[in-house]
């Protein structure tokens, strides 16, 4: 098979990430490439239910790591907010000492 330059490039690029052979990811671009037109044709244009189920479990599990995450970043701000206010409170005291 013949690719051309900017093609094969691109290949390679691809196969490095993901620690493959050149031969190993272009076969499995082309595996992956026949399923997707399997699916489409034999689907009408929609996506299989197990298909369509998997991946709902999986965006519902990411929104709830970005939910945690969200929370995560409040809880954060608000500390954040209070050390800084103490900070300020701290710095206006001035502390006198007498011998």
């Amino acid at each position: 098979m013949r690719l051309e330059g900017s093609l094969l490039s691109e290949v390679d690029k691809a196969r490095l990430r993901e620690g493959k052979s050149r031969t190993a990811f272009i076969k499995e671009a082309l595996l992956h490439y026949l399923q997707y037109i399997e699916r489409k044709e034999g689907s009408g244009g929609f996506v299989p239910f197990d298909e369509y189920k998997r991946l709902n479990e999986e965006l519902k599990t990411t929104l709830i790591k970005v939910a945690k995450l969200e929370n995560l970043v409040a809880n954060l701000t608000k500390e954040n907010e209070t050390l800084s206010q103490e900070l300020k409170k701290a710095k206006k005291k001035r502390w006198f000492f007498t011998p």
